[in-house]
């Protein structure tokens, strides 16, 4: 892996030795996924992604999360930054983070969804399923 992307040497060796332990917590993968972005697709816009994985907004996420009553929308698309006021913001935001890492172009969130897919088989399925 280094061979083919050597700007993850920071992340992986430390003065000329391999690393004893990699830690993939939040802020070693945003980095690890930033920089594989930019290698891949140097033309790609961070913003969403960077919104997502900035400390401030993990930080006020951890808090979110280990509320017992849940959280309100306000809450949630303040998590996800300056930006976000509504549904239709926190869905583009998602979409633009889901086509920055997929390299896919998808215009809908159903799209990049695995469960829309398998959804539609399991429907099909049990809609042409004889009982015996």
């Amino acid at each position: 892996m280094l061979n083919k992307y050597p700007a993850f040497k920071e992340l992986f060796v430390n003065n000329g030795n391999p690393v004893p332990e990699i830690k993939l917590d939040s802020p070693t993968q945003q980095r690890l996924i930033e920089k594989y972005i930019a290698l891949t697709s140097p033309q790609a816009n961070f913003k969403d992604l960077k919104a997502w994985g900035s400390e401030e907004l993990r930080n006020l996420r951890n808090r979110l999360s280990h509320k017992l009553g849940g959280i309100s929308e306000k809450e949630l698309y303040q998590a996800w930054g300056k930006d976000t006021y509504n549904q239709k913001d926190w869905e583009k935001q998602i979409l633009n983070c889901l086509n920055l890492i997929t390299e896919n172009k998808f215009n809908y969130l159903w799209q990049g969804s695995l469960f829309a897919s398998i959804h539609e088989r399991v429907r099909t399925a049990i809609k042409n399923y004889n009982v015996v």
